[in-house]
C-alpha cells in the first residue's frame, strides 16, 4: 500500500479533475495552462499533512506537502524540469530555498534520458493520524425541509455580537444547531442485513484471517500433512467466527425493520426486495 505518491509530467490542464477513494490529490500545472509540464502529489487521507504553496515557473514546477512526525518536519515534493530550458544554479536555489532543511524530491528531471520507471522508497517513521470525518447527513435520506426549519426555528438572528467571547459563543451555538437539525432531518441506519466486507470485520478476525493466510503459505512451501491440517484446523475456526457474525448482523437488521418513516421504511423496502423476480442462469 502506497502512503504517498510523488508524480513528475503530469500534463494536466485546469480542467482535469482527478480523485482516488482515501487520498488527496495536490496538482502543479504548467503556468501556460496547457497539458504539458506539471505534477501532482497524493496522500492518504489518515496521514496529516500540510499542502506546500505551489511553486509553478515555465523552468520548474513543484507540489509539495509537509509532514510532521512525532520529532521532525518532512517535506515532500514532486518535482519536473522541461528538458528543452537551460536551468541555472539560481533557478535551483529559489526552488529549494522554500523545501526547508529536511525533504525528499522526486523527479528531477532535467535531459531526455528518463525512461519514467516507478521508484519506490520505503521511510520508517512514526507519522500523526487523524480520525476520518463522519459525515452527519446523507444526501438520499436527508429530510432537507425537516433540516431548513429547524435551523430556522433554532437560530436567533438579533443577537448582537461585539466582542470576540460572543462570536466564539455563537460560533459554537450555530455548530451545535446544525448538527442537531442534520441528526433530527436524517434517519438512524442500523445493520443493512448484508454480508460484511472484509475490511468491516472487527480486530480479532483480521488477525486470523492474517493467520491463515501466513499457515496457508507454509503448507504451500513444506507441502507436509501437519501443515494441511493446521491450515484446515484454522480455517474451519474462522469460518465459524465469520457465519456467527453475519448471522447476527441479520438479526440485527431484521429486528430493526419498520414501516415508519423514521427508518426511511425499511421494512416495506426489505419486503420489495424479496418480492423481486430473482434472474436465473443456467450453466450449459
Amino acid at each position: 500500500m502506497i502512503d504517498i505518491a510523488l508524480i513528475s509530467e503530469t500534463r494536466f490542464t485546469p480542467k482535469t479533475h482527478i480523485n482516488f477513494n482515501n487520498y488527496t490529490v495536490y496538482t502543479t500545472n504548467h503556468p501556460i495552462g496547457n497539458s504539458h509540464g506539471g505534477t501532482a502529489a497524493i496522500i492518504k487521507n489518515n496521514i496529516k499533512h500540510y499542502p506546500i504553496e505551489e511553486y509553478r515557473t515555465e523552468k520548474i514546477q513543484a507540489t509539495s506537502i509537509k509532514l510532521v512526525d512525532s520529532k521532525l518536519e518532512t517535506i515532500f515534493s514532486a518535482v519536473y524540469c522541461p528538458p528543452k530550458h537551460t536551468i541555472s544554479a539560481n533557478d535551483f536555489a529559489k526552488y529549494f530555498s522554500t523545501l526547508g532543511n529536511r525533504f525528499i524530491c522526486a523527479e528531477l528531471r532535467i535531459d531526455l534520458t528518463s525512461d519514467h520507471t516507478p521508484v519506490i522508497l520505503n521511510v520508517t517513521t512514526t507519522v500523526n493520524l487523524v480520525a476520518p470525518l463522519l459525515r452527519i447527513y446523507n444526501s438520499n435520506t436527508t429530510d432537507w425541509t425537516i433540516y431548513k426549519n429547524k435551523i430556522t426555528t433554532e437560530t436567533e438572528l438579533k443577537t448582537k455580537i461585539n466582542t470576540i467571547e460572543k462570536i466564539e459563543r455563537q460560533l459554537e451555538q450555530l455548530n451545535m444547531t446544525i448538527h442537531i437539525a442534520a441528526n433530527s432531518a436524517t434517519p438512524k441506519r442500523t445493520g443493512n442485513g448484508q454480508p460484511l466486507k472484509h475490511n468491516s470485520y472487527p480486530k480479532d478476525i483480521k488477525e486470523k484471517i492474517q493467520e491463515r493466510r501466513r499457515l496457508r503459505k507454509i503448507w504451500h512451501t513444506t507441502g507436509y500433512p501437519s501443515d494441511k491440517t493446521a491450515f484446515n484446523r484454522h480455517s474451519n475456526e474462522l469460518k465459524a467466527l465469520i457465519s456467527t457474525l453475519e448471522n447476527d448482523n441479520i438479526q440485527h437488521y431484521l429486528s430493526n425493520l419498520d414501516p415508519t418513516r423514521d427508518t426511511n421504511y425499511s421494512l416495506w423496502k426489505a419486503t420489495k426486495n424479496l418480492k423481486r423476480p430473482k434472474n436465473h442462469i443456467t450453466y450449459q
